[in-house]
């Protein structure tokens, strides 16, 4: 099996959520408690009244680069990193390999780089035998339109669904890769299409 730059970042993400504490703590009138996700506490105030508290997540979390925001559940974490050059890249990948990679680019318009993104990405699999197919596809949202193209890699029990789509405006742009197993496409593509129901594009000066 070929390990596509999804992959990598599978294991990097993993790394990075596996050492994250899960406890939170609570403080009302400065008296403060350790408290988990769903956990009932009881908490005495320096007055002596006693509060039942319990801590509760939202479903769904919104997450906000520079040039773009965008809806996400919030089992999943986003993980943002500045590449330099103007680029920063957002990340989210599942335990199964279901991703997606949001990059602004605040220096360049990035539609020009569409072609390149989709070959660095299937280039190993292409070499190492799997057969490609591609086809242009396009995402109106927010008022505007995505374009860009699909790829679909496929090996005998293994095949992969590829998009790289950008918008820009003179040296502004976002450009989106999501990548997805079609054994797990049922279970796992509401983190994509939430990605694309909820995304809202900011270019201006």
């Amino acid at each position: 099996m070929i390990r596509t730059i999804q992959t990598l970042i599978l294991l990097t993400v993993a790394t990075i959520n596996s050492t994250q504490a899960a406890d939170f703590v609570i403080t009302i009138n400065g008296v403060s408690q350790e408290i988990d996700l769903a956990q009932e506490v009881n908490l005495i105030l320096p007055d002596q009244t006693s509060l039942k508290v319990t801590l509760h997540q939202k479903e769904y979390l919104r997450f906000s680069g520079d040039l773009f925001s965008f809806e996400h559940k919030s089992n999943v974490r986003p993980s943002r990193q500045d590449l330099g050059d103007g680029i920063f890249q957002t990340i989210i990948v599942t335990p199964l390999g279901t991703g997606l990679i949001v990059q602004e680019y605040t220096q360049m318009n990035p539609i020009n780089l569409i072609d390149l993104m989709l070959n660095e990405v299937t280039k190993e699999e292409v070499d190492y035998g799997y057969k490609y197919s591609e086809k242009t596809v396009t995402e109106k949202v927010d008022g505007i339109t995505f374009k860009g193209k699909q790829a679909v890699t496929s090996y005998p029990g293994e095949e992969w669904i590829r998009s790289v789509l950008a918008y820009g405006k003179k040296d502004k742009g976002v450009l989106i890769l999501t990548f997805i197993e079609k054994e797990n496409y049922e279970s796992e593509k509401l983190l994509i299409e939430d990605l694309w129901k909820s995304i809202k594009i900011d270019l201006k000066p």
